[in-house]
């Protein structure tokens, strides 16, 4: 049998958290998938006010399908396979009020392969996460919390600090920017952001070794900056204007997509 996949132990998430602790304080550990790696403290920004009211987000821990995130695995000649994550049909959602970016990367840590992060709120505590198609089939039957989906209707931004995720991922061809200089990028088109707590953690489709020995069988490629954000009802529109800003700084460029047309995109989005 192939050897299975294994996050690289040497990958790290880098966390920014103003004012909340000191260089070298915070211990820990994160996950891609399932192995663990020590967390580290980067930047501290003193001079900024720390946002001091609880981040709020919710939890989805998944009943049907089991496992939502990507799994991958060597066929018999070696080759990496993916297998992408299934689709929630039914799952339960609680919310979660976080301290700082610190506990943020502790919550990431925490992951299982059946549970996702959603960064809007429901309105209740708790409820009963269905895909619309199953709210039409089961709309009859007696539930022992409020039944909501993961649409507008049902979902809106926190009244109040929140998150804003920075996805990142190289173009076709290209080798990916290292964790530092994506960061010296976003500074450079979004100086607040340097002063804001943030945590950054390669993508779950990175850092993979092989368990027979470690060989590397992919290394970094796509990349998240988690920001925490004092009005996250104001997410949408700082998003676009940081790509904007990418674009003024010379990091926007235009793909051609498989049917031929250009598409434009950036060197991070949010």
């Amino acid at each position: 049998m192939s050897p299975s996949p294994k996050t690289n132990e040497n990958s790290r998430a880098v966390v920014s958290d103003a004012g909340a602790f000191q260089v070298g304080s915070l211990t820990g550990r994160y996950s891609n998938t399932t192995s663990y790696q020590e967390m580290e403290a980067a930047i501290i920004a003193p001079r900024v006010k720390t946002v001091r009211e609880p981040v709020v987000l919710t939890v989805i821990d998944a009943i049907d399908p089991r496992v939502l995130s990507k799994t991958y695995s060597l066929d018999k000649d070696g080759a990496l396979n993916k297998r992408s994550g299934g689709q929630l049909e039914e799952g339960r959602a609680r919310k979660v009020e976080l301290g700082g970016a610190a506990a943020f990367a502790e919550l990431l840590s925490s992951l299982k392969p059946g549970q996702a992060l959603m960064h809007g709120l429901f309105r209740h505590d708790e409820a009963i996460v269905l895909s619309k198609k199953r709210v039409e089939k089961t709309k009859r039957q007696k539930r022992d919390a409020p039944v909501v989906t993961r649409t507008k209707d049902c979902v809106s931004w926190p009244a109040g600090p929140g998150i804003m995720v920075i996805d990142y991922d190289p173009p076709d061809g290209k080798p990916p920017l290292p964790m530092a200089a994506l960061r010296e990028t976003l500074y450079e088109a979004a100086p607040e952001l340097a002063n804001a707590p943030h945590v950054c953690r390669p993508s779950a489709s990175s850092c993979l070794h092989a368990t027979d020995g470690g060989r590397e069988l992919r290394g970094v490629r796509g990349q998240r900056v988690y920001v925490l954000v004092r009005d996250a009802q104001d997410i949408e529109r700082a998003a676009k204007v940081l790509q904007a800003r990418l674009w003024l700084h010379g990091r926007g460029y235009f793909a051609v997509s498989s049917s031929g047309s250009l598409a434009a995109r950036n060197a991070a989005k949010a």
